[in-house]
């Protein structure tokens, strides 16, 4: 069958194009997606930047295929959504998630790809809650990066 998935890979910064139908595609086709993208990931040693309709919605740092480095998610506005940690492919360090303002929504430390201690979460005015409370659905916001 054709392809529909495209890329152009680069020395230094790489581009990664994510096709405008990849949050419809589902069954097989989801299972194609994931193998064009962990090929072409592979191959990845530097900084990728990925668009979906021509807007950045990940960067983030390879080394040697791997997840190494910072990762930082963008909503549909360009705003930052959430910045992640990571050494060999495994969260390592803080996880930050931001409310639309840029001010914390949520912080958590990993070592190894596990939790250190439980999220710290924080209201939209930048107050502490108490451990356990739940904030707003990551997924809501970057619902509007498909939605155009």
């Amino acid at each position: 069958g054709s392809s529909h998935f495209g890329a152009a890979l680069c020395q230094g910064t790489n581009l990664v194009h994510v096709p405008a139908d990849a949050a419809r595609v589902a069954g097989a086709g989801a299972a194609r997606w994931q193998a064009f993208a962990a090929e072409l990931l592979g191959q990845i040693d530097g900084v990728a930047t990925f668009f979906h309709e021509g807007r950045v919605v990940r960067r983030s740092q390879y080394r040697q295929g791997l997840l190494d480095g910072e990762s930082t998610d963008y909503d549909g506005a360009g705003t930052v959504v959430q910045v992640m940690s990571y050494r060999a492919n495994l969260l390592h360090g803080p996880v930050r998630r931001f409310w639309p303002d840029g001010r914390m929504m949520e912080e958590q430390s990993y070592q190894k790809g596990k939790p250190l201690a439980p999220p710290e979460r924080f209201d939209a005015e930048g107050r502490r809650l108490a451990p356990g409370a739940a904030t707003p659905s990551l997924l809501v916001r970057l619902e509007s990066l498909f939605k155009g």
